[in-house]
């Protein structure tokens, strides 16, 4: 009876060291995994009018960290709001037949819209985690970004010109003329089985033309006569 008393208090004092020195262990894992770990700042290809970025990160399990964001335009002093990037993880992007299968990595995500083309752009991000930062002193994160929005598409110098008009057309036709799109597009428009064959007449600057009227001096005429393709 002495002895089964014995073990049960070796017992007790090895759950009491349980008690003591494991819980703390779990609870200090748990309060590094709600910890942000920063990682890479992806600028994704600019539009005319557009910016996207990704910040890739790790940790932050419950979810509770955020990103402000906030621009100008290169040499001002304002800094405008944006909206803050979204948060993102493992969030399943599917359309059937495999068209889409994307699982969401651990990120922030977003976009500055409404930007000007042709123009460098500071983005700034101000990453925060109540939780605080691995790797980082301190709560917040900040970094700033140049990016240049794309210029507008303009025709290569030294294009061609080619004229489209309908098979009924009545007015003037300027030179080349052709009686269908796919005419002046391709050497050859022939149809039925060799309409594939065709090899393309156009190249990058060249411009295609169809008339926005008839042609004829009382029939469909707004004032101007052709539009590009």
């Amino acid at each position: 009876m002495k002895n089964t008393k014995i073990r049960s208090t070796i017992c007790l004092g090895v759950l009491c060291l349980v008690g003591l020195y494991g819980f703390p262990h779990r609870a200090n894992a748990a309060a590094n995994g709600n910890m942000v770990q920063p990682g890479e700042l992806i600028i994704d290809h600019p539009t005319l009018i557009n910016l996207g970025f990704e910040w890739l990160i790790q940790g932050d399990d419950n979810r509770n960290a955020g990103v402000e964001v906030s621009y100008r335009k290169q040499g001002e002093t304002q800094w405008k709001p944006g909206l803050p990037l979204l948060r993102l993880h493992g969030e399943r992007i599917y359309q059937n037949q495999g068209v889409f299968d994307v699982i969401s990595p651990n990120m922030f995500a977003g976009s500055i819209l409404d930007l000007e083309p042709d123009t460098v752009y500071e983005a700034r991000f101000v990453m925060s985690d109540p939780d605080g930062m691995l790797g980082q002193s301190g709560k917040t994160l900040t970094k700033i970004v140049k990016v240049r929005t794309r210029p507008e598409p303009m025709p290569a110098a030294g294009g061609k010109i080619y004229h489209v008009y309908p098979t009924d057309y009545k007015g003037v036709k300027l030179e080349p003329a052709f009686d269908g799109l796919m005419c002046a597009y391709n050497y050859y428009c022939g149809g039925g089985d060799t309409v594939t064959a065709g090899r393309p007449r156009v190249k990058p600057g060249d411009v295609i033309t169809v008339p926005l009227d008839d042609g004829q001096p009382n029939g469909r005429d707004n004032g101007s006569h052709e539009s590009e393709v």
